[in-house]
């Protein structure tokens, strides 16, 4: 610990309790003094009694702009040196070239070793030259990350499109059978799972493209194939059996679109639906409605003894569903 950060003050602007907690914790650890604030307003008093040298803040505080509010910060105080907290990797927040007046920025979830490493090189500036363009150059590989990001993902949605299309031609047509799309629809809920916080930036989204892929050949074999067998290893959070049934019956009978078979993945992932999309729900997948999760599902399914999870082993041969 050098004695320069004994000295040092910082001051941190984050809405967010846990986020400005873990920064005060991590900065205080390093011998930094330290003090966190929610809003720009509270900010704003404290630098006018509380000098600092470098000011953490949040690109959004209580609804204004972060960066704006830096801007502010540095306009009035020059010699302050600004770094934004920046949200997880987006179009909107990662930009090509960053406005002159920030020092520096970190990105959530946050690297707590680089962060330290941007404040030492504040407090210890090498030559301007090469610290302006180690800066820019590690803000450009974030860049193009997310760049490479958006289109992996948008790759991996065509390989769903056609997976779907797949799914759904195979059912209609009546080469697959209920205990095979059964073990395929398992498989595409995990794969949705991943999907969907890959999105959020909360997963790695490699391979996801040919998690479809595979899948697609899964349904294909299946498809071709005369008999399955439905494991009782099932996940509790997989869909419950007897509304699969009903769900696979209203495929087979043409009573779903294409549209609304692709949507019915989604549906059964979504949080906090709105009333239409409830009655989507509703229409696609019967009784089951969104506030039934699928614990509660499987949970009542093992105290009734019905369905897959009550027996040891259950064989599905030849299993038809009357049009």
């Amino acid at each position: 610990m050098q004695n320069n950060k004994v000295k040092t003050r910082v001051l941190i602007a984050e809405e967010d309790d846990d986020w400005r907690e873990l920064l005060l914790f991590a900065l205080a650890d390093e011998g930094y003094a330290v003090r966190g604030v929610k809003g720009f307003s509270a900010a704003w008093r404290l630098l006018q009694n509380w000098p600092c040298q470098i000011v953490l803040c949040a690109d959004c505080l209580g609804g204004l702009d972060g960066l704006s509010c830096l801007k502010i910060i540095k306009e009035r105080f020059p010699n302050i040196y600004c770094v934004a907290l920046l949200s997880c990797i987006s179009e909107n927040a990662i930009q090509k070239k960053l406005p002159d007046y920030l020092a520096g920025a970190a990105y959530k979830p946050f690297d707590l070793d680089a962060l330290q490493r941007l404040l030492r090189s504040l407090l210890q500036p090498r030559c301007a030259f090469l610290q302006r363009w180690a800066f820019r150059w590690g803000h450009f590989k974030n860049w193009l990350y997310g760049r490479w990001r958006r289109w992996y993902l948008s790759r991996a949605s065509k390989q769903r499109e056609a997976c779907l299309r797949l799914f759904f031609e195979h059912i209609r047509s009546g080469r697959l059978l209920l205990g095979g799309a059964l073990a395929a629809w398992d498989g595409l809920e995990e794969l949705e799972n991943v999907r969907n916080k890959a999105w959020n930036g909360g997963a790695d989204c490699w391979g996801l493209a040919d998690g479809y892929r595979c899948l697609g050949d899964f349904i294909t074999f299946s498809a071709l194939s005369s008999h399955w067998y439905c494991s009782n290893k099932r996940s509790l959070s997989a869909v419950n059996y007897r509304v699969f049934a009903d769900f696979f019956a209203k495929v087979r009978r043409g009573e779903l679109s294409l549209e609304q078979f692709s949507l019915a993945p989604s549906l059964r992932q979504g949080q906090n639906l709105s009333s239409e999309l409830k009655r989507l729900f509703q229409q696609i997948w019967g009784e089951e409605s969104p506030g039934d999760t699928p614990w509660s599902l499987a949970r009542q399914t093992l105290e009734n003894g019905t369905g897959v999870w009550q027996s040891r082993s259950l064989k599905i041969k030849k299993l038809t569903v009357s049009s």
